[in-house]
């Protein structure tokens, strides 16, 4: 089962389901499908990885890859994503805009939706008198034809057109590196080869909470004291933030450097100190600008697109009554089966967001307990280190 779109314009309202690979590849040349699919299983020994995402901490903070594929012409909308995104072609072209996240106040000056991090404007017609901030905005466009790539970095603002009888392109989203390990690549050359992703996988979700929290960090030298942390870090108490300081500091020299800040088990500081990495115990959002399982949620949505498609026959029996609706075929079939088939593929391609249920459900618990728990842990410490089994969390 693969996860498929209707239309050739992204409208992000519209909501995307799931159909059979046989039946897309059936039908897409002839209708408006789009496929939008998680790479996993076997498709990861397909999706091989540059050198350039082999070491240096790349390896370590890759967060999802989707495939790409349909019919061209294909349009997106303007947006931005949360994390780095390298997008790389394999049939088809496609044409890239790109904008400079320095210029966030002008995009996001009129029509812009927060919650989906996109803009209403039509790159093909801008429309001046609705988004006059657009006319004397600096832009680049790059042009991708089989076997290029290109590097959308973090919060730059991007559209896609993609072109070709068949549009076939993955990308790899990976969490924003503030500190590169030069050491860790010692012995990479341009004679150094591709290899699967399956040999590297996906980081934790909470890669993406760190990452963004260590945009703080941004030009810090390689030695950051106490009174520099609580200057960078804004977000919670000045005790949570004290003993953050103290569990980072992996060697208790009371400096800290960019290789300890990458190397402490942010899946236990998190339920441990929420306030300190913005997050929020309160499921309906409050003033928390993240969540425990970090930025995926909303790069998922980005990815997914709330496109809508078609809905098949998740079994061999299909229903004889067929009806068209913008060039795709919908196939009735009972609701339940189809919910009960929908909700296990989602279930294994939204790992995710079901992650992150899980996660606000500790979250809540742990916040209730947390201050004796910190008292706990306050007596548990050994040489300065702050330890933690407390698995409820």
């Amino acid at each position: 089962m693969v996860r498929v779109e209707v239309g050739k314009m992204e409208v992000r309202s519209r909501k995307a389901h799931w159909m059979r690979m046989d039946k897309f590849l059936k039908d897409y040349l002839h209708s408006d499908l789009y496929m939008v699919h998680s790479v996993s299983g076997r498709l990861k020994d397909l999706v091989l990885i540059p050198p350039t995402l082999q070491c240096g901490g790349y390896q370590r903070a890759m967060q999802e890859a989707v495939v790409w594929m349909g019919k061209g012409p294909l349009r997106s909308v303007l947006h931005y994503d949360e994390v780095d995104n390298l997008l790389c072609v394999f049939d088809g072209t496609k044409d890239v805009v790109l904008i400079d996240k320095f210029y966030k106040e002008k995009v996001e000056a009129n029509g812009f939706v927060q919650d989906g991090h996109y803009s209403t404007v039509d790159m093909e017609k801008v429309d001046m008198h609705s988004f006059p901030q657009f006319q004397n905005l600096p832009w680049y466009r790059v042009h991708l034809a089989a076997g290029d790539c290109v590097y959308i970095p973090y919060r730059w603002y991007h559209q896609v057109t993609s072109q070709g009888d068949r549009s076939l392109a993955v990308n790899i989203w990976f969490a924003r590196l503030w500190w590169f390990d030069d050491d860790d690549c010692t012995g990479f050359g341009s004679s150094h080869t591709l290899e699967p992703l399956d040999d590297y996988g996906f980081a934790s979700p909470n890669e993406a909470v760190r990452s963004q929290w260590l945009e703080a960090f941004e030009g810090a030298d390689d030695d950051v004291d106490l009174a520099d942390f609580l200057g960078r870090v804004s977000s919670g108490t000045q005790e949570h933030r004290r003993k953050v300081h103290q569990l980072i500091d992996k060697d208790q020299d009371g400096m800290l450097a960019w290789i300890e800040l990458y190397d402490f088990d942010i899946s236990k500081a998190l339920p441990l100190y929420p306030d300190v990495f913005m997050l929020s115990a309160d499921p309906s959002g409050g003033n928390a600008t993240q969540s425990v399982h970090g930025d995926q949620e909303t790069s998922k949505a980005e990815k997914e697109h709330e496109a809508k498609i078609v809905q098949v026959d998740m079994e061999e029996e299909v229903d004889d009554k067929v009806q068209t609706e913008t060039g795709a075929v919908i196939v009735d079939k009972e609701e339940d089966d189809d919910e009960k088939m929908k909700d296990k593929h989602e279930e294994k391609e939204k790992g995710f967001e079901t992650r992150a249920e899980d996660e606000k459900e500790k979250l809540e618990v742990g916040l209730k307990t947390q201050e004796d728990e910190n008292e706990k842990l306050d007596q548990k410490e050994d040489s300065g280190y702050v330890h933690s089994n407390r698995e409820e969390l």
